[in-house]
């Protein structure tokens, strides 16, 4: 299937080293055949513009990389590095993990020490990052971008929106330990495999582990403009119910996407939706049906995952109470 995605930030990397200015890191990348202009960095194979930021050693580049990644001797380097680039990729991890790694080899060779994924805060040194990314191991692709948050309710994933695709939420039920194995298999098997899944879907890390009911659900740990919030939604691992519908037989695609119609519709009438409101603009909406595999492939070209229309007033006073 083509690759239609536009080109916009899907990743974006946190890269002290030991340059002390934007003109020695570009001309040390330059020797590799990568430029520095405008704050624009060209020239990697295969992917557009690279956005550059240089940053000044604030004092806490080490503190940035201080949740037990990064070794003792690595961490005082860090707190030493005179600069750092923030780099916003137009690839992500998963159809452009060449690529971005052929960069961080680049930027290894210019001066970086270490590299953190924005998406999840996990950050490696150098060479740590590159043994997790050069792998043909998803699961150590995993290990390098995704953390999971293990609470009192439920686990649940950050860091999968690296790859351009929704995290995992697991209710605790009889142990964490279970809903985190649970979650972190079923994101690891869609690095492993890119399946096309669909709320009513079922998955189970194993034969012996009771399967649970998929449903697609907005991402709501973090707030929409936060580098963590994941814009693929999660995945709601929930226990079957009587009589559960399995996934419907395609999807349904709204221009403008429903959550964008809404927002626009409760700036309009200044007052908060009702449940009338919500489902008269779903009702009015223009959309045409199309199987999962085009919707999946269009939720990637526009970077985000819309509301389910069957499920909308529920999503959205989610969304709404989240605030």
């Amino acid at each position: 299937m083509t690759d239609t995605r536009t080109e916009f930030t899907r990743l974006t990397l946190f890269v002290p080293g030991s340059p002390p200015t934007l003109d020695t890191w570009g001309a040390r990348l330059a020797s590799v055949g990568l430029t520095i202009e405008d704050g624009r960095c060209t020239g990697l194979a295969g992917v557009g513009p690279i956005t550059i930021s240089h940053i000044p050693n604030d004092g806490h580049f080490a503190e940035a990389f201080c949740f037990g990644t990064v070794a003792e001797p690595m961490l005082a380097a860090l707190a030493r590095a005179p600069s750092a680039l923030v780099c916003e990729l137009p690839v992500d991890l998963l159809a452009g993990r060449a690529a971005v790694v052929t960069f961080v080899r680049a930027l290894r060779d210019a001066g970086a020490l270490a590299v953190r994924i924005e998406e999840s805060k996990m950050g490696w040194a150098v060479d740590d990052w590159l043994d997790h990314f050069a792998s043909d191991d998803p699961r150590r692709w995993y290990r390098g971008a995704v953390f999971a948050l293990v609470g009192d309710d439920a686990c649940e994933t950050c860091g999968m929106h690296a790859f351009s695709l929704p995290d995992a939420l697991v209710p605790v039920e009889e142990n964490a330990e279970d809903a985190r194995y649970f979650a972190d298999v079923l994101c690891m098997y869609q690095l492993a495999e890119d399946p096309t899944l669909a709320s009513g879907h079922t998955f189970a890390p194993d034969a012996d582990t009771p399967r649970r009911v998929l449903v697609r659900w907005p991402a709501l740990a973090y707030s929409s403009g936060h580098s963590c919030h994941n814009p693929y939604g999660v995945w709601r691992c929930e226990s079957p119910q009587p009589n559960q519908v399995g996934p419907s037989a395609g999807a349904f695609l709204f221009t403008p996407s429903l959550h964008a119609l809404l927002v626009a519709r409760q700036r309009a009438q200044k007052a908060p939706l009702t449940r009338a409101d919500v489902l008269a603009v779903r009702d009015e909406a223009a959309c045409m049906g199309v199987d999962h595999g085009m919707a999946r492939q269009m939720e990637r070209a526009r970077g985000y995952a819309d509301l389910d229309p069957v499920l909308l007033w529920e999503q959205w006073s989610a969304i709404v109470d989240a605030r």
